[in-house]
């Protein structure tokens, strides 16, 4: 990475700099092919049945959090969650795998816990 030369230090790196290089080493999940909502097997998003334990967790979060979205508005509750609203929007709309930052707050925002817990 390039730095910007500062007179008070070293370089600073610029924040368009770190988009490439990290958009490069973004983790693979063995087995996952694509979004969330590709594993529907019936009904619609996030009210449906999913195939895989993994989407039925985004799926359980994502209607979990439908009320919230309709009570508060998408866009206030992406601000109390400190996200971008289209960010949540894909999330809701199954679009997209959450990371363990944006479920963290999510569950602040609505103060309750919203990824579910392990069945045996």
């Amino acid at each position: 990475m390039v730095g910007v030369p500062t007179a008070s230090g070293p370089p600073r790196v610029r924040r368009n700099e770190l988009a490439a290089p990290y958009g490069a080493r973004v983790a693979r999940h063995r087995g996952i092919d694509g979004p969330p909502r590709s594993y529907l097997v019936r009904g619609q998003w996030p009210l449906g049945e999913v195939d895989r334990f993994e989407a039925e967790a985004v799926r359980a979060l994502c209607e979990a959090l439908l009320g919230d979205a309709d009570a508060l508005g998408l866009r206030e509750l992406a601000r109390r969650a400190q996200m971008s609203h289209s960010s949540l929007k894909a999330l809701l709309e199954g679009a997209v795998w959450p990371d363990a930052v944006s479920i963290a707050r999510l569950e602040r925002a609505v103060g309750r816990r919203l990824w579910p817990p392990v069945d045996g």
